[in-house]
């Protein structure tokens, strides 16, 4: 029975409570004073219930937006396409659903809106009203970004302190040095390397300005840099030479928004080397320049007093084994006076001078610091010892100059106070400068013993040939007669025999004759306007009988255009041709063809021989034009001058004479000779072997 009442009380409990829910006055009441955002809609989105606590959030009265568009209320323009996004799908039955959206005041504040959202269906299930419920959030918002903020910027100051931390220990372990300008100039950081390098003390440097703590910078070219660096805002790079420490510096300017980083590291030993490698090279070419010795050396000593001192002595040892001083050299023109007083004061062996320490023992003398007691031993009384205090000798390196084992000389070369001593790193430079004046020299005297054994030679080959021509000129002429009065043909053979010797040995008379001229410049001319082609054809007919004995192809190809006249010698002409086509018919075997070509080329008349000979090794090319030469496997079919005097007649004419050969391909020989003013017309065709 208890149970019963208790069913039937709850019934009507339940019954009550739907009635009291679908009372209008009671759910406007409920709604209507509810603390939160309460707004309901119906289907068309439009205004039906607008509470308490949204007029007081917005300031817009109830009255004012009931019936109208929410969305055309209260929204910001960019979020109404969500907001009907939101709506739509709680009409089609997707709920209950949450967002947030700005709710524009009538003041035009804006307040952030968390929203809840249901609806309310009829008895057909069918949405009838949207309500949404809404809690201002903004404050609470806005308290989570600044927390949010609070942190991040607490985590960015760590990042930032690490970050140091790290930029430091970095800045601190690199070689290079390095610190920090601001824009008034003042340094805000200095590493250990640079307090190091500028030796000055961090903690009284920092807030100093830069050209107060560094003042050798001043008006230098690192300030220069470093204002167009500031000025510019363009990060720069450059060596400079930072004479108090007496090192090269190698810098990189890179400006920031406080200011300028500067980094630096020491780059003496690469510029010395640079400076070294250039000082060489310009030595070499000196050096290479002059087969006179006196001359070389002269030069050597300018070049030294440009590069590595401010003064350099020469001096030489001579056949007897005396030592001559050959040049004085100083990089102070003011100084030219006591240079050339200081000349007359020869080397005295009684002295102590190292000079002679250095040819005895054959190895440099390097003195970092010359103390005054040293001039005042080697000196030669008082105005000698005046003259070398007056040249300010601080440090010297005395170096041998030895070749193949032979001692030539010495070289001396001086720096004066005030400058950076020489060192270990400078001795290997002027050992290395000396070691090549030695060579240069040892080549010049070798080049001269040489050439005056060659003209010894020369003279004794034209002595000779000259007093051999008569002699020789009286044995043809006995053959000549002796054949003459006999009839026995045993005596012509014999005859013939010793005649065809006598005129070869008179062509090799000639020939060492005509190298003798070409030597001494000696060559007779007689220039007159000639044409090429008879002098050509005349130089291959004496060679056609040589050409069809072996037997090979001798042509002449001319052209179809009238060639020009040259100027030039016509004997000599046919001489060269004779020469040059005849070496080539002597060394191309049987079956081979020769060709003779003539052309115009410019302002000469180019003359080629080619044939299909052997051809000559790349190592012999250079060698094809010189007295005596001959081809390694041609045997001795002669002693070589026909090209050498070929090669001296064609340069007295002003012409160029070359070859271009490959082996086993043949030879090309080619000439030139100057063209003369007016044409020559062609003549008729001649016979050579090639028409035969």
């Amino acid at each position: 029975m208890a149970r019963e009442d208790s069913a039937t009380s709850a019934a009507a409990g339940g019954a009550s409570a739907r009635a009291l829910a679908q009372d209008p006055d009671f759910l406007a009441a409920v709604l209507g004073t509810a603390g939160s955002l309460i707004v309901v809609l119906d289907r068309a989105g439009r205004i039906v219930l607008f509470n308490r606590a949204c007029e007081e959030i917005t300031g817009y009265a109830a009255g004012e937006v009931l019936g109208l568009p929410f969305w055309d209320v209260l929204l910001l323009e960019e979020d109404v396409g969500g907001v009907r996004a939101v709506f739509d799908r709680l009409c089609a039955g997707e709920f209950p659903s949450f967002h947030e959206n700005i709710w524009v005041a009538r003041s035009g504040a804006r307040r952030l809106v968390s929203w809840s959202n249901t609806v309310l269906t009829d008895a057909r299930g069918e949405v009838r009203f949207v309500i949404g419920i809404g809690v201002d959030v903004t404050e609470a918002r806005a308290s989570e970004s600044q927390a949010r903020a609070l942190l991040v910027e607490q985590g960015a100051r760590h990042a930032a302190e690490a970050a140091a931390a790290r930029l430091e220990h970095i800045l601190e372990s690199i070689a290079d040095g390095f610190f920090a300008i601001d824009a008034d100039w003042r340094m805000t950081y200095i590493n250990r390397e640079a307090e190091r390098s500028l030796a000055i003390q961090r903690d009284a440097a920092l807030g100093r300005t830069l050209w107060d703590v560094v003042p050798a910078l001043r008006a230098t070219l690192f300030e220069e840099e470093c204002r167009l660096a500031m000025r510019e805002r363009v990060a720069r790079e450059f060596d400079v030479d930072f004479a108090p420490a007496q090192r090269w510096i190698g810098t990189r300017l890179y400006p920031t928004d406080e200011g300028l980083s500067v980094f630096f590291q020491d780059i003496t030993r690469r510029k010395r080397g640079e400076v070294s490698r250039q000082f060489l090279a310009e030595a070499g070419s000196i050096l290479s320049s002059s087969l006179d010795y006196q001359l070389t050396l002269q030069a050597v000593a300018q070049l030294a007093v440009r590069g590595v001192a401010e003064m350099c002595i020469v001096d030489v040892v001579e056949p007897d084994g005396t030592v001559r001083r050959l040049e004085v050299a100083h990089t102070d023109p003011t100084k030219e006076a006591l240079v050339e007083e200081l000349r007359r004061y020869p080397l005295d062996r009684s002295s102590p001078h190292l000079v002679f320490r250095a040819l005895e023992t054959g190895h440099a003398q390097l003195v970092s610091d010359v103390p005054e007691s040293y001039l005042r031993d080697i000196s030669q009384g008082d105005r000698h010892f005046e003259l070398l205090q007056a040249l300010d000798i601080r440090s010297h390196v005395i170096v041998p100059m030895i070749a193949h084992g032979r001692t030539t000389g010495v070289i001396t070369f001086i720096r004066r106070t005030g400058g950076r001593p020489y060192d270990a790193e400078d001795l290997g430079l002027v050992e290395e400068l000396a070691r090549r004046a030695a060579i240069a020299v040892e080549n010049a005297r070798l080049y001269g013993e040489a050439k005056q054994a060659i003209l010894a030679r020369d003279d004794v080959l034209a002595a000779v040939s000259h007093e051999l021509g008569n002699p020789l000129q009286a044995i043809i002429m006995a053959e000549k007669m002796m054949v003459s009065s006999v009839s026995d043909d045993s005596a012509r053979y014999y005859g013939d025999a010793i005649r065809r010797s006598a005129e070869r040995m008179e062509r090799l008379i000639h020939d060492l004759l005509e190298v003798h001229r070409v030597q001494a410049r000696q060559l007779s001319l007689e220039r007159r306007p000639c044409a090429v082609e008879p002098l050509v054809r005349e130089a291959c007919d004496g060679l056609i009988p040589l050409a069809d004995a072996k037997p090979l192809h001798l042509e002449i190809d001319l052209g179809t255009e009238t060639l020009p006249r040259i100027l030039a010698d016509a004997g000599r002409v046919v001489q060269v041709v004779s020469n040059v086509v005849g070496n080539a018919v002597k060394f191309t075997p049987g079956g081979g063809r020769v060709w003779v070509r003539a052309a115009a080329a410019g302002n000469d008349v180019r003359i080629e021989v080619e044939d299909t000979g052997p051809g000559i090794p790349p190592e012999q090319l250079p060698h094809v034009f010189d007295r005596f030469w001959q081809a390694r496997r041609t045997g001795r079919a002669g002693i070589g001058l026909g090209l050498a005097i070929a090669k001296g007649i064609v340069e007295a004419h002003g012409g160029h004479i070359g070859v271009e050969s490959e082996e086993g391909k043949g030879s090309r020989f080619f000439f030139t000779f100057p063209r003369a003013d007016t044409p020559e017309p062609r003549r008729p065709h001649r016979r050579n072997s090639a028409d035969a």
